[in-house]
């Protein structure tokens, strides 16, 4: 769903949309139905700045008539790719048997809370880290994390060590993690409607914590996290584990992501999932 989601806006109204991607087009009319297409599709070019729009003869956009027919407001196609990928992301649901979130990033937004806690660590054996460096590893156990620091940067932090004076301060920053509502309602409609997992790359006190904070403690049927001996991100092992304990064919389980190395160990289980930054973007 890359090109899908990273790539189209669709405004509504009612005809088929010749704009699609092929690969896309059966998997989009079923998720969004065929009400969702007309007037436009925009095809974006650079999300984050501009779009290419083709016109319909049947609706005038309002850019248009600010002489703006070349450009579009890029918070109008944020705003349409969101939606998309939300249509998307509820038709996932309505075929998957069980439901497996990631937690940090997905369920509470404690990333911020995470760096910091890193930048406390590094500060206090005067030590200096950009947050850039951190960005590849949401999902990642904090020992793999200092490990590939000091093969980056030639140090010889102590990886359990130094992992443990880092989870010291994030442990004070988690009990008022923030909940992510979008995927963290999403538990609360299906409880006891569907089987639930948590995988996570933290510790299992650290995810404890955070689902404390947001209300779903006694939510999951399962918790695993870097403290179980299974294989972590990007190794699909994490996934695979959830999926054997709650007894679902992993095919057949969908993952709820928000960082690169858990999308990679969602696709090589082999089941399907929701990229929630396509979800969260605006």
């Amino acid at each position: 769903m890359s090109q899908l989601s990273h790539g189209l806006c669709v405004l509504p109204k009612y005809s088929h949309c010749k704009a699609l991607p092929p690969s896309e087009e059966k998997e989009t009319t079923n998720a969004l139905g065929l009400f969702f297409f007309q007037y436009y599709v925009c095809w974006v070019t650079d999300y984050d700045k501009h779009a290419s729009c083709a016109r319909s003869t049947e609706y005038q956009f309002w850019a248009e008539s600010q002489n703006t027919a070349n450009r579009m407001q890029p918070a109008c196609c944020a705003a349409q790719r969101v939606l998309l990928a939300s249509r998307v992301m509820e038709s996932k649901i309505a075929r998957a048997k069980a439901l497996i979130f990631d937690c940090d990033g997905t369920l509470a937004d404690t990333m911020p809370l995470h760096w910091d806690a890193w930048h406390e660590a590094f500060a206090e054996v005067g030590l200096t880290c950009e947050t850039t460096f951190f960005h590849a590893f949401c999902g990642v156990p904090s020992r793999v994390i200092v490990e590939t620091y000091n093969a980056e940067f030639g140090t010889e932090l102590d990886p359990v060590a130094f992992s443990q004076k880092k989870q010291t301060y994030v442990r004070k920053k988690l009990v008022a993690a923030p909940r992510i509502d979008v995927i963290a309602d999403i538990v609360d409609s299906y409880l006891g409607r569907l089987p639930m997992a948590v995988a996570s790359g933290g510790t299992r006190h650290n995810v404890d914590l955070t689902l404390g904070a947001i209300g779903l403690e006694h939510a999951f049927d399962t918790i695993v996290t870097a403290d179980d001996a299974v294989a972590q991100k990007p190794n699909p092992g994490i996934f695979l584990e959830a999926a054997r304990r709650l007894d679902i064919p992993a095919k057949e389980c969908l993952v709820f992501e928000d960082g690169d190395p858990g999308i990679v160990a969602a696709k090589r289980a082999g089941m399907p999932f929701v990229d929630v930054r396509e979800v969260l973007r605006a």
